[in-house]
């Protein structure tokens, strides 16, 4: 079910021949429904022009007028790169980069008219599910990369891959979408600092900075870091002014802090592809995919791709499904059998099915006592078999999780609460209080989640 936005378009209005269903998405520039095309007899995905910051819905309920007089220039500038973006997406047809068939000018906008693909961004799939099995992580990544070498070879770059412009179909295919930020790498030299903190490398904060492949490729190893530890990553900014001061790499940090369960190689590769200097990535997908082909072959060779699962964990499983009222649990069970490569894996697979961040929580810890699966020893791992962790590697994760949500801060802040605070459990309480924004709340219980799974926050 979409949230409702009052500047959307209504269910039912009709922009030319096509009638809208629902809001599927809301940006800072533009608005996504689901509609029905009459002429086709079928679903489309119909993107709308509307910079919130600068535009107003009319009276007529469809038109759209700048705020201010002085706003329209502005807002005709957008309109026009808001077009490029139409004529951006029309150059490619691949099943992993999202389709423009049609684009329009209408009611004082313009509307880019795309294949519609059921499914679910990458980001709402962390949000319920916090990190991602390494094996369909991998699965997810080559899909992008083979997406990405059609984009690069056009001359384009994407600037903007991140978890929330990742679609997940149903069949389990991704999909890039919004060219929003997209720029040709040839023509257009001086190209402006379009940043999502975290996923941009630090040439991208600087418009004549060297841009290219690399840069697309580093967002990739940003998001690769996020599925993999369940954290946003470090700004490169503030990775390059650690760097500079001879601080370590907050990123390094982290991993080696974090409670991960993947091979050394893919961690690797990973903090490859987001090496802070340009000429130590990749240069090109077509490589990057090349050294993900090697990683993939070589767990599948070590025995990665099979488990024996035991019958009586999985009915286990299963029962605990059936408690939680979700339907088809036997044929759930089924299916992540299947996909899954790990007990975290089906956890993960089976959680999305619940319909509560807290019976999803409850979910993933019985899973895990359940556990009495046989799973294929990996000679390179980062599990972390310490149940308890010292109190001082508590506070050092602590800090380093903290500084990726609020920064250099974290330090003071993590020091001022260990003084005060009475058990673990107090000391986390007393942190997330310090925290104002709901949504950095929800990201650090999600890392401590990470490393200390004995805690319910």
């Amino acid at each position: 079910m979409s949230r409702p936005y009052h500047h959307a378009l209504k269910s039912g209005a009709s922009v030319e021949n096509f009638n809208i269903s629902r809001t599927l998405g809301v940006g800072g520039f533009g608005i996504t429904y689901q509609a029905y095309d009459e002429h086709l007899e079928r679903d489309v995905a119909l993107k709308e022009y509307f910079p919130s910051s600068l535009a107003l819905r009319a009276d007529d309920g469809l038109s759209i007028n700048p705020r201010e007089p002085d706003d329209r220039a502005n807002y005709e500038y957008g309109l026009e790169r808001f077009l490029d973006e139409a004529k951006t997406l029309a150059k490619f047809d691949h099943p992993n980069i999202v389709r423009v068939t049609q684009f329009l000018k209408r009611n004082n906008t313009a509307y880019l008219v795309m294949n519609y693909e059921q499914g679910e961004s990458l980001q709402l799939q962390l949000k319920k599910q916090v990190t991602i099995d390494q094996h369909r992580l991998i699965e997810i990544v080559m899909d992008l990369f083979r997406g990405l070498q059609v984009v690069h070879y056009k001359q384009f770059l994407h600037r903007d891959i991140k978890p929330g412009n990742i679609l997940i179909c149903g069949d389990g295919r991704p999909v890039l979408l919004d060219f929003g930020s997209a720029r040709q790498a040839v023509q257009d030299r001086e190209m402006t600092a379009i940043i999502t903190p975290g996923y941009a490398p630090f040439e991208q904060y600087f418009g004549k900075q060297n841009q290219g492949a690399w840069t697309d490729l580093y967002a990739i190893g940003a998001t690769m870091f996020h599925c993999l530890t369940g954290l946003k990553p470090t700004p490169a900014l503030d990775r390059m002014n650690q760097l500079k001061q001879g601080q370590d790499d907050p990123v390094v940090k982290v991993i080696d802090y974090a409670n991960l369960s993947c091979s050394r190689e893919l961690v690797d590769f990973m903090l490859a592809l987001m090496a802070p200097e340009v000429e130590a990535r990749p240069q090109s997908a077509a490589d990057a995919l090349a050294i993900c082909q090697q990683i993939k072959d070589k767990l599948q060779a070590q025995g990665g791709g099979e488990i024996d699962w035991d019958p009586q964990f999985l009915q286990a499983v299963e029962q605990v499904l059936r408690d939680k009222q979700v339907v088809n649990a036997h044929e759930l069970v089924e299916q992540a059998k299947v996909h899954a490569h790990s007990v975290n894996g089906m956890a993960n697979e089976l959680a999305a099915n619940m319909s509560s961040d807290e019976d999803r929580t409850e979910f993933m810890e019985k899973t895990q006592l359940l556990t009495r699966v046989v799973e294929p020893e990996e000679e390179h791992s980062y599990a972390d078999a310490t149940a308890d962790l010292p109190l001082y590697e508590i506070l050092r994760r602590t800090e380093t999780l903290l500084a990726s949500i609020i920064g250099p801060t974290a330090r003071e802040q993590v020091a001022a609460v260990a003084r005060k605070a009475e058990t673990r459990e107090d000391f986390y309480r007393q942190i997330l209080g310090r925290l104002g924004d709901p949504g950095s709340k929800r990201e650090f219980i999600a890392g401590v989640r990470v490393f200390d799974r004995s805690i319910d926050l």
